[in-house]
């Protein structure tokens, strides 16, 4: 497993900003480069 990069989130925001992701609602996309994920063992 790994933390996203850059890359990761950007492609996140530009597919929910672009009329691909125009039908994505109603819905909680956590963009954080997975810090969830990596803090969840501390």
């Amino acid at each position: 497993k790994r933390t996203g990069s850059m890359e990761d989130i950007a492609g996140t925001c530009i597919y929910l900003s672009s009329r691909a992701g125009q039908y994505t609602n109603g819905a909680t996309v956590t963009v954080d480069g997975g810090a969830v994920v990596s803090t969840a063992n501390l």
